[in-house]
């Protein structure tokens, strides 16, 4: 028994190291370019908007077999985070991710600064920048989610969880600029990327086209999104409205297939639109031969 305490005592002690150690990597400022992953729930779910201009109305989105629902609840002072603001979030992760590999300690925070950010994502370090990233901040923070999971067998309310995806804190220079960064994991993505393998999903290709991508929101949400169903398969059908969900865009349908069909040689993957015996639209999302 006394072996036993001694070994318990010993672990916590090296578990204690192990989460200090991770906090301390994650915090690390490095302008040397980072490698990007993300997970492949946020990548599957439209917790994040496409569009340009601020979206204020509530969103809800259901999975295609019924099995999850997602509300988007935008803040009353920012609206809804866009995808945009998914790239703090995205990189936030990334650092974590490297942090995790190397002490095997999911850390609950990470720390980096405007400037070193706007480097990672090629932006010039301007004060226009800098407090564009200050409004990204607040919208990906305040942005809450309504997240509810139905049982298959029987089929039957699940319950669901009400949260935000992250805390943040930030500190200006001396010239009232955005300075340091801290990014706070809420209890429901902590827990879930500590006992969860899914952040090294898309090839880095995908990753930081989507990380660059500046002009188009649905084309990249798409770059996630289709990246992760498509995955190692040749083919992915969708349906033209289901796809609309998981992208959040809320626009008529026609606008969205309008937008999709201009943005179509640009992506890659070859795709292509037909209507089924039920006259529904559906879109193919076929690999490139290399």
């Amino acid at each position: 028994l006394a072996e036993l305490i001694r070994q318990e005592k010993f672990d916590e002690i090296e578990r204690i190291k192990a989460e200090e150690k991770s906090l301390s990597l994650a915090s690390e400022r490095t302008l040397s370019p980072v490698r990007l992953n993300n997970s492949r729930m946020l990548m599957a779910y439209p917790w994040f908007s496409p569009d340009q201009k601020v979206r204020k109305g509530y969103f809800e989105y259901t999975s295609p077999d019924g099995s999850a629902t997602l509300g988007v609840h935008p803040s009353p002072k920012y609206g809804a985070a866009k995808v945009w603001d998914g790239d703090i979030l995205m990189y936030a992760l990334s650092k974590a991710t490297k942090a995790y590999l190397a002490t095997k300690q999911f850390p609950r925070k990470v720390e980096f600064s405007a400037y070193e950010y706007l480097k990672q994502s090629g932006k010039n370090d301007s004060g226009k920048n800098r407090q564009d990233l200050k409004e990204r901040l607040k919208r990906l923070a305040f942005t809450q989610y309504e997240f509810t999971h139905i049982n298959a067998k029987p089929k039957k309310e699940g319950g669901g969880r009400s949260f935000h995806l992250c805390g943040i804190e930030w500190a200006n220079d001396n010239d009232e600029r955005l300075d340091t960064i801290g990014i706070y994991f809420s209890d429901e993505l902590f827990e879930y990327f500590a006992t969860k393998n899914d952040l090294l999903t898309l090839k880095d290709n995908l990753l930081l086209e989507s990380w660059k991508e500046e002009r188009s929101g649905i084309r990249k949400r798409l770059l996630m999104l289709v990246g992760v169903h498509l995955g190692e398969q040749r083919l992915w059908r969708v349906g033209l409205k289901t796809l609309q969900g998981m992208c959040g865009h809320v626009a008529p349908l026609k606008e969205f297939k309008r937008n999709l069909i201009n943005i179509i040689p640009s992506l890659p993957w070859t795709i292509y639109i037909e209507e089924n015996k039920n006259r529904e639209q559906i879109v193919h999302f076929a690999a490139k031969d290399s």
